[in-house]
């Protein structure tokens, strides 16, 4: 006998497949749990409410917060050419510098402060440092036109203190981040500005010798991981709980088969505490980064009605790497900071011996102690006397000579 299929029949087997996959479905949602909590106190820190005067945190965010850009856009403009070897003008120049009199105050009072650490809100997202970054440039330029270079270096090295002085204090991960930024930039305005220096050899080297104590510490990286860690396990509190929340507001559902919130917080608690064990290793050779759980997929119709429990937790881990760029941005800071060690004994050397050196080794021990080591892989830093440049091999541990081309190499120019 033949089998003969209708139309109707056909829809029927389809509509019972449909209504099996989804009582499957169904009672997979109902019956699969979500795991105990994990144990993370080792990552959460307890934060304490702190005032403007008993934080050097809240110091450094108002150094940042009180300072002002220019309030036209015609001084915007004349501002920028003034940073970029344009027209001067005295007199703007020092109506700006004027009008940021308590960003220097608050400065001051960073570098000053001797108080105990007091982790703050988990809360606070990026500061706003550009306008802090241009104005201590704009500052030192003109302390130069002045001739007062050495005490534009000393500004400089005020907020590379500063910077040194807010880390492995329980920074909170956004702000860590914008102390690394302002520390790199001010770092690059180092190193241009050495390039038609009037300092001496014995200021420059005496410069380069300062500069290693100002360098990101393992400790205070770690103290902002294990910040970044508890800010997140607070976020995921609430998102799963359906308390308002105003960071990262409609990523994840409320918590529910396709969300596990002790899943998903185990995922970042196993994710940021090998990050950390990472932090105390001496090169980026050494460092072994966390292995990453693979996308798991239905193929076919499937995969449009059954999901792994905790699809989404898993996918939300995926798109947001537990501090591992962190890690690759404190090695990167390491190299900056060698780099201007560097550039500014090269600079001495230049002035006594009115040439650059063939080697970095003629520099030892009249301009530097030893040759600074390549944070990445632990060699002596690279020079090509030929490009004028000093560089590092960079994440990929390859010399490939410092070449533009090479993403990877990070270079620094010798602007003289």
């Amino acid at each position: 006998m033949q089998l003969r299929l209708t139309n109707a029949k056909l829809v029927c087997i389809a509509a019972i497949i449909v209504l099996v996959l989804g009582a499957m479905t169904g009672l997979i949602m109902r019956y699969v749990r979500d795991e105990p909590p994990p144990n993370d106190a080792d990552l959460l820190v307890r934060v304490l409410p702190a005032s403007n005067e008993d934080s050097v945190l809240m110091c450094f965010k108002l150094a940042l917060d009180s300072s002002c850009e220019p309030s036209t856009d015609t001084e915007a403009k004349e501002e920028v050419a003034m940073l970029f070897d344009g027209p001067w003008n005295d007199e703007l120049a020092n109506r700006i510098i004027t009008r940021n009199e308590k960003a220097f105050q608050h400065l001051e009072q960073v570098v000053r402060f001797d108080g105990p650490a007091r982790p703050l809100g988990y809360q606070y997202g990026m500061l706003h440092f550009s306008g802090f970054r241009t104005v201590k440039k704009l500052q030192a330029l003109a302390l130069k036109r002045q001739g007062k270079e050495q005490e534009a270096f000393d500004e400089f090295i005020k907020v590379l203190a500063c910077c040194r002085a807010v880390e492995g204090r329980y920074t909170p991960q956004a702000w860590y981040l914008s102390s690394s930024a302002l520390r790199t930039s001010v770092l690059a305005y180092m190193r241009d500005a050495v390039a038609d220096t009037s300092l001496s050899p014995d200021e420059l080297k005496s410069y380069s010798g300062m500069l290693p104590k100002y360098a990101p510490t393992p400790e205070g990286l770690a103290d902002a991981l294990r910040m970044g860690y508890t800010g997140l396990a607070k976020w995921l509190d609430d998102t799963a709980s359906g308390r308002p929340t105003t960071v990262g507001a409609g990523l994840l559902p409320e918590a529910g088969y396709s969300f596990h919130l002790n899943r998903t917080k185990g995922l970042f608690a196993e994710g940021y505490r090998a990050t950390i064990s990472q932090t105390s290793k001496k090169t980026w050779q050494q460092v072994v980064l966390p292995a990453r759980p693979a996308k798991r997929k239905f193929p076919g119709v499937a995969g449009i009605i059954i999901h792994p429990p905790n699809y989404k937790g898993e996918a939300f881990f995926l798109r947001n790497p537990a501090g591992e760029s962190f890690l690759k941005n404190f090695f990167e800071e390491l190299a900056s900071i060698n780099a201007t060690r560097i550039i500014l004994a090269l600079k001495a050397y230049q002035i006594e011996k009115g040439r650059l050196p063939g080697t970095l080794q003629e520099l030892v021990p009249d301009y530097l102690d030893a040759v600074p080591e390549d944070p990445f892989d632990g060699q002596p830093m690279r020079y090509i006397w030929g490009k004028s440049r000093v560089y590092s091999v960079g994440l990929d541990l390859i010399d490939s000579g410092g070449d533009d081309t090479n993403v990877n190499d990070v270079v620094f120019e010798i602007g003289f």
